[in-house]
């Protein structure tokens, strides 16, 4: 099996400009130093996904490469600030769009529900909630609109 069929993939089909690296990189026999981490420490994964990572770094050991656990830094930021804070910029009115005249999976209802509530209101169950579930507090304060024009 071959080691690394991405890279040789992406530089099938990139156009050459858009690809810096040069070809030697891809094409070295030379062992590679790979990072990896088998969970963040904020959301845990499932057993299928650590064995699947520890499969890789077997494999990946097992053909020369130096593998080096490394554990990401600020998870939390990137996940209910960054991440919410993108995906829901425009209070989630973008988002809710979708669903209009629509059935909305069970899945999604709450998230649905969220939402659709006032910005003032999701502020105050942002503060509410702080002591008790800090997570959810943190993604209700993400969630508000950050547009200067009404949607």
């Amino acid at each position: 099996r071959r080691q690394h069929p991405l890279p040789l993939l992406l530089l099938r089909h990139l156009r050459p400009q858009a690809h810096r690296e040069p070809p030697q990189v891809y094409t070295s026999s030379q062992p590679l130093r790979v990072g990896y981490y088998e969970t963040d420490n904020y959301t845990m994964p499932s057993p299928a996904m650590r064995r699947a990572v520890l499969e890789t770094k077997q494999s990946l050991e097992a053909a020369g490469h130096t593998l080096v656990p490394f554990l990401p830094s600020n998870i939390p930021h990137a996940l209910e600030t960054l991440s919410t804070g993108g995906l829901f910029s425009d209070g989630g009115h973008t988002f809710l769009q979708n669903f209009k005249g629509d059935f909305v999976d069970p899945c999604l209802g709450d998230l649905v529900s969220i939402l659709k509530l006032p910005q003032w209101l999701k502020g105050l169950l942002a503060f509410l909630v702080k002591p008790l579930l800090p997570r959810l507090s943190a993604f209700l304060s993400n969630m508000k609109s950050r547009c200067t024009a009404k949607p």
